[in-house]
């Protein structure tokens, strides 16, 4: 039985002052093994984006606890939540947030963590289609681009955790698809755990486990065989 990576215990997030506050997470109670690939749905305004940040370490939760293993990250000062972000987890945003005066290439370089991952960069960029696009500037790149370069980027530290927010929201289909497809190999070649939260009613099919939220709860949780990106009929 796989062992659990990340587990949550009583987690309440609030927003607001006195008399206008909205209970955004309500005791959240749940646990995250290794090798999962998650998928968070719900509808806007449920939950999901908040619980990301807290799973990641952006944000912090009012009361409870998300253990890393042996780490509550929920109890760690600024300096060594970001630290401990930097060295364990990645993150996939749907705006891209690549940085405008960098090439594709030295975009990935700036989340490395070890020297000597700078030179796993052109083989990343030659697998998932982005060789001759390595010199290029996001401003040059296409949506679907920018994205499979944000992801690299993330993945060139090895996160033991990929947050993903609505990778594919900015995208047409087909992008979407080869965005879903890059992170489906990582996925399937190492131990990483995956977490992603989508509006797609088709992606949820790639995860083995679907976590239904809404107005701060888990309303169900589904055990399924996931399907391939190419098997899933778009």
């Amino acid at each position: 039985m796989s062992k659990p990576i990340i587990a949550v215990n009583n987690l309440v997030k609030t927003f607001g002052l006195g008399d206008v506050k909205f209970q955004a997470i309500k005791n959240l109670n749940f646990t995250i093994n290794r090798n999962d690939f998650i998928v968070m749905v719900g509808p806007s305004g449920s939950g999901k984006s908040t619980l990301l940040n807290i799973l990641s370490g952006l944000e912090v939760a009012d009361e409870g606890n998300v253990r890393y293993e042996e780490t509550d990250i929920n109890h760690l000062s600024s300096a060594n939540r970001t630290k401990f972000r930097k060295n364990n987890i990645g993150y996939v945003f749907q705006k891209y947030l690549l940085l405008s005066n960098l090439t594709a290439a030295e975009n990935i370089a700036v989340g490395v963590n070890n020297k000597e991952d700078l030179d796993k960069i052109p083989d990343l960029l030659e697998r998932f289609g982005l060789e001759e696009h390595q010199h290029k500037l996001p401003s040059e790149l296409s949506g679907g681009q920018q994205q499979r370069v944000s992801i690299l980027r993330a993945l060139i530290k090895k996160p033991k955790v990929l947050i993903c927010d609505e990778p594919t929201g900015a995208l047409d289909q087909h992008s979407s698809k080869e965005v879903l497809k890059v992170i489906q190999q990582f996925h399937e070649e190492t131990d990483m755990t995956i977490i992603m939260v989508t509006h797609d009613n088709k992606i949820p099919l790639i995860g083995n486990r679907i976590i239904e939220i809404k107005d701060g709860e888990i309303k169900n949780v589904i055990e399924q065989q996931p399907k391939k990106v190419k098997e899933i009929d778009w």
